[in-house]
This record gives structure tokens, C-alpha cells and sequence, in this order.
């Protein structure tokens, strides 16, 4: 009996390339579902008192200065910040920077 053990060099894909492919199927099945987005312009905090005190025509300062960029959010989470524009006779927002996940 012969007791040298055969050895060989190990091959593997390339794991980058890979891994990325992989993502890429893994997700593919989410594509087609909807989620809610919110473009939020602005929060304050107010007491009781002054807002069931609120009527029509009251004005409500919010804490965000105008022309400051207003917060996407997708499931309450910030994704993105973006500026009001304007398109036909509708608003619209334009992204002008994607918010890091971490």
C-alpha cells in the first residue's frame, strides 16, 4: 500500500465576478414590486394646544430653509435627497445624491 497522499492545486471561479452574478439573480425577482415613496419637505414639532388651534389659513414654519434639499424615503428609511421641481402642472423632485445605506 502506498501512503503518499496526492495533492493538486485547488482551482476556483473567479469570486468577485461571481458573487456580483449571483446578486444580480438573487434580486431580479424583486424587481416587479411596488414600494411607497415619501419625499418629505420638512418636520416640526409643535404643542397640543397650538395645533388643535390649527384653521384653515394657519401657516406652519417647518424647520428645513427653503431651497435646502428634501429627503426621500422608501419604508422610513432616507435613500436619497432631492430638490422640488417643477414639471407641467405637477411637482416633481430631482435626486441630487443617493444617501450611503450604512
Amino acid at each position: 500500500m502506498d501512503n503518499r497522499t496526492k495533492v493538486r492545486k485547488a482551482e476556483f471561479e473567479e469570486f468577485a465576478q461571481r458573487e456580483t452574478e449571483d446578486m444580480n439573480q438573487d434580486l431580479e425577482f424583486l424587481e416587479d414590486n411596488i414600494l411607497e415613496m415619501k419625499f418629505e419637505l420638512g418636520r416640526t414639532t409643535r404643542e397640543i394646544r397650538d395645533i388643535i388651534s390649527l384653521e384653515k389659513g394657519s401657516v406652519i414654519k417647518l424647520e428645513k430653509a427653503t431651497g435646502e434639499n428634501i429627503d426621500i424615503r422608501v419604508k422610513d428609511d432616507c435613500i436619497a435627497k432631492g430638490e422640488v421641481v417643477f414639471m407641467d402642472d405637477t411637482y416633481g423632485v430631482k435626486i441630487t445624491a443617493i444617501v450611503d445605506g450604512e
